[in-house]
């Protein structure tokens, strides 16, 4: 059955499949531009800068949100090692006095009682260091997609780095159109699930390439469009699977891992998806034309 699934998936010509990328690919721009010009970026507090104050109190979530009534003020659910549910306060830098915001938690502490309201850990982000938080952020993608082709262009070559590189910046702005279209805060939780697809993404396509190689190894003078797709067909089981099996952890992180990690786990979706296809329609032809341009007979 394997050979059988394996050989229909060798007759697919999936190089001819690219422009499906490029329209997915221009969609996702002109919405997130058009977006992006009405209301820019939601700044978390990591890099717009802003108070979080974790807190203790005998109630849920949904009552204490009930005296908030200030609604640049965020309240979610944290749960520690043990299982005990605490609760996270975020709100703008502005809202701070004194350097705390330690007075947001009085309508709380009137209704439950000052010995019942305590404060685990109290923090206030300056703009300046929010902003230091964005230049390093930058810094470290760029640091990562430089290391990145270096280390395919060293395993493989050049031409295959520069098709990884084009995959991965296809799958960051995607991930990026959805922070902004679904007006996602960006924050450090953000970069986490973007840097964990970088990572994902990447061994995607580097089992891809690890094929092409092979397959052209052995037959160096078959035309290389047709190895690329054979190698394509040959890993496309083994890339579905593992991106089926992966959306399940992915979805059981946005589904019931709570408020918190909620913006995680979706952004660990679109991420999967995309680089799925990513991997087949973006990086395997970009390296096909640049080899094209220099194996020009």
């Amino acid at each position: 059955m394997q050979e059988i699934q394996q050989s229909r998936f060798l007759d697919i010509d999936f190089l001819s499949k690219r422009m499906i990328a490029l329209i997915i690919f221009v969609v996702a721009i002109v919405a997130g531009g058009v977006i992006y010009f009405q209301s820019g970026f939601i700044l978390g507090t990591d890099f717009a800068g802003g108070i979080r104050i974790e807190f203790a109190a005998p109630s849920t979530i949904k009552d204490l949100r009930a005296f908030i009534t200030n609604n640049q003020i965020s309240l979610t659910t944290l749960k520690n090692s043990a299982g005990e549910e605490t609760f996270l306060l975020t709100a703008p830098a502005e809202l701070g006095q004194d350097g705390s915001g330690e007075y947001l938690l009085d309508p709380i502490r009137e209704e439950y009682g000052t010995d019942t309201i305590v404060t685990l850990s109290s923090e206030y982000v300056g703009p300046s260091v929010g902003t230091d938080f964005a230049i390093q952020a930058i810094k470290l993608f760029a640091i990562v997609a430089g290391l990145i082709l270096v280390y395919i262009a060293f395993r493989f070559d050049f031409l295959y780095g520069l098709g990884a590189i084009t995959a991965l910046f296809h799958d960051m702005i995607i991930m990026l159109v959805i922070t902004i279209v679904l007006r996602i805060p960006v924050d450090l939780t953000t970069m986490a699930a973007f840097l964990t697809i970088l990572g994902y993404s990447i061994n995607d396509t580097i089992v891809i390439f690890d094929r092409v190689r092979e397959n052209h190894e052995k037959l160096p003078n078959e035309d290389y469009y047709k190895t690329i797709n054979k190698s394509i067909g040959q890993s496309f089981q083994r890339t579905i699977l593992t991106s089926i099996t992966t959306l399940f952890v992915a979805g059981a992180i946005y589904f019931w891992a709570g408020p918190t990690l909620k913006n995680f786990g979706l952004l660990l979706i679109v991420g999967i998806l995309s680089g799925t296809y990513s991997s087949i329609l973006v990086a395997s032809p970009i390296t096909y034309l640049a080899w094209k341009k220099t194996h020009k007979a």
